[in-house]
């Protein structure tokens, strides 16, 4: 399956089954510093309430929505985002005269959490940076989402190093899938010797269906032969990874990190990956390699405080890209 080339083909919806309760992932105290200096903890979002750790900037329907799919429509509210996702004017224009337009779900596709003690060991990291920081806890998190007027948010935790993923896609699968709006995401790490078969366990046993690849905490990049089980099988499996390439401070990328995902995109054009930040600062860059692959998306979640300077005409050019 690595490096094949498995067909053009967009995901089919999927259902999240329920899982039973997974452990507990120890604090990771040596990895720590990392993890806290690349989280970004967005201290407001809409309507001046504080949020959990997820974005501001809500990142909506045109990254693949499979996962959320089967959820009804809940309440809506016009964000930039929204009309990216929504079509130009002519596609508008399109409809028979006295229809409405589809809602257009509301979708928080950059949500970080991690079970309590690890969250909370990272907000005092956090905290003692002066960075400003909203409650680690997921039930809050939850409730969040819902009152920023989000129908859905993508739990994504980040494995910093070997030994992590399991126990963490395992929480993951125990308590996020409590949340009927919450989409359960998992993550992995290179280093482990069991790669495949983490994978497998998420995927199949767990029924995780996002992937958040944080490659400067992590330390590795996408160009890492190991990760080929992961595209083969989320290609296969219709699972979308969300990446952060960048490895420089605090989580910027370069656009020559971004060459790395070419190939990756070549090999398998099933394969869904958005791009965190898209790929801030060097935006330009992304948007590039955006238009050489329709199989890449990107979020517009700010780098900490830095938000993603992404113009309505960007927008445009990329309809169902965002």
């Amino acid at each position: 399956m690595d490096g094949t080339n498995d067909g053009a083909s967009r995901i089919d919806p999927v259902q999240i089954p329920s899982t039973s309760r997974g452990s507990i992932p120890a604090s990771a105290n040596a990895a720590l510093a990392r993890l806290a200096h690349c989280s970004r903890l967005i201290p407001r979002c809409p309507g001046g309430r504080r949020s959990g750790f997820h974005s501001a900037i809500p990142t909506i329907a045109a990254v693949p929505l499979n996962p959320i799919a089967h959820h009804p429509p809940g309440p809506h509210r016009s964000t930039r985002a929204a009309y990216s996702s929504s079509g130009s004017a002519s596609a508008l224009s399109s409809r028979p005269i006295g229809t409405r337009r589809p809602p257009i779900p509301r979708i928080d596709a950059h949500i970080h959490a991690f079970p309590e003690r690890l969250a909370l060991a990272v907000r005092g990291r956090l905290d003692s940076a002066g960075r400003l920081t909203s409650s680690p806890h997921l039930p809050e998190i939850a409730a969040e989402v819902q009152a920023t007027g989000f129908d859905r948010g993508w739990i994504l935790p980040y494995a910093h190093r070997a030994g992590v993923a399991e126990s963490l896609n395992e929480w993951v699968a125990a308590e996020v899938t409590r949340y009927a709006w919450l989409v359960p995401g998992s993550s992995f790490h290179p280093d482990d010797e069991a790669f495949p078969a983490l994978v497998k366990h998420a995927f199949t046993d767990l029924g995780l269906r996002v992937v958040k690849l944080h490659c400067s905490v992590g330390a590795y990049s996408p160009a890492d032969p190991r990760l080929r089980p992961l595209w083969a099988a989320a290609a296969s499996e219709g699972v979308p990874i969300l990446i952060h390439v960048g490895q420089n401070s605090p989580g910027n990328t370069d656009a020559s990190e971004l060459d790395a995902l070419g190939p990756v995109l070549d090999a398998h054009p099933r394969l869904n990956i958005v791009l965190a930040h898209t790929g801030h600062p060097t935006i330009e860059a992304a948007l590039s390699l955006m238009s050489r692959h329709d199989n890449l998306y990107a979020d517009v979640t700010p780098v900490w405080l830095n938000e993603i300077k992404v113009t309505p005409a960007t927008l445009e050019a990329h309809t169902g890209r965002f």
